[in-house]
């Protein structure tokens, strides 16, 4: 995981003048990152080989910019959701930071992680710059982090879970009682290992843990908007189980952002659940670029800086 990566780097003290050098040109990273452009374009590539483009035009001549405003507005409330349950974890460890100050460097980490390729990724930054500004240990303030992109990960697999309670998987036999068990199983292996591993955050779990359900149900949510407006009636849960799919498959790193995993995972999904993958795809891509958008908007923490940020009274 990423972020486990980050952990060590920062033991290291990698990153020990990553205030001085947060968006220095890096040999190794800035190769890195042209790697996995060169990745996601042929992903691209392939995708859209495979894509019927009149279909495509037509989905695109369907949207309007109300369905584009309001599905981006919702994806910004999933973005703050997201950054109040990570606000949460970080007063766990007795840093009783503000939702907006949190908030502001939430949307710079998301800035750095997509546009900085040979800088400072965005958890990192704000792993020194909690460490920095409060005097904590890397090990104390990497855990937050960690638990945040868990349960993430966590509410994710419960949902598509859930998701498959509305439609049968091919060759899965008993597929509700497994569904079931999965989901027992996994609540309580969860509330476990927090209570074993960090018991610190177990004060917050059932705060937290349903701000990460939120989070993934606003952007499907998003995702819903235009498939709707596009005229798709059937087989919307199926839309949703990939979405919750490619959800995952985007956090693994070969390509910035996720960029052509999200389109790989609706394109091979799709013929096992008969949805329509040109449809899924350009959904997919639509999600990418306003994340991207949405991203860029930390470019103004980058410029006026964070050290504005001070503890609640």
């Amino acid at each position: 995981m990423h972020i486990v990566t980050v952990f060590w780097g920062l033991k290291k003290r990698k990153y020990t003048n990553l205030e001085k050098n947060k968006t220095k040109f890096n040999f190794k990273k800035t190769s890195l990152f042209i790697l996995k452009v060169v990745v996601a374009a042929l992903i691209m590539c392939f995708i859209y080989s495979k894509i019927d483009m009149k279909v495509a035009k037509e989905v695109l001549g369907k949207l309007s910019w109300m369905s584009l405003v309001f599905g981006s507005l919702l994806f910004v409330v999933s973005v703050f959701c997201s950054a109040f349950r990570l606000t949460y974890l970080i007063r766990d460890i007795g840093i009783n930071i503000s939702f907006k100050s949190n908030a502001k460097l939430y949307l710079l980490g998301m800035f750095y992680n997509i546009f900085i390729p040979g800088g400072v990724g965005g958890d990192a930054y704000k792993i020194f710059y909690l460490n920095k500004k409060y005097g904590l240990k890397t090990k104390e303030s990497f855990w937050p982090f960690l638990v945040d992109r868990g349960s993430g990960l966590f509410s994710l697999l419960v949902l598509i879970l859930l998701c498959g309670f509305f439609f049968k998987l091919p060759n899965v036999d008993h597929q509700s009682e497994w569904l079931l068990g999965g989901i027992f199983f996994g609540f309580l292996s969860v509330f476990l290992i927090i209570g074993l591993i960090r018991k610190v955050h177990l004060k917050t779990f059932f705060i937290t843990l349903p701000l990460g359900f939120l989070t993934h149900i606003l952007q499907a949510g998003m995702v819903y908007l235009f498939i709707h407006e596009i005229g798709v009636t059937h087989h919307s849960i199926e839309y949703f189980f990939l979405f919750f799919v490619s959800s995952i498959a985007s956090i693994i790193p070969i390509t910035p952002g996720g960029m052509g995993l999200r389109e790989a995972t609706y394109q091979f999904g799709a013929k096992y659940l008969e949805i329509n993958p040109s449809i899924g795809a350009f959904v997919a891509t639509l999600f990418f670029v306003i994340t991207l958008v949405i991203s860029f908007t930390g470019v103004f923490y980058h410029f006026k800086g964070v050290d504005n940020i001070k503890q609640e009274d």
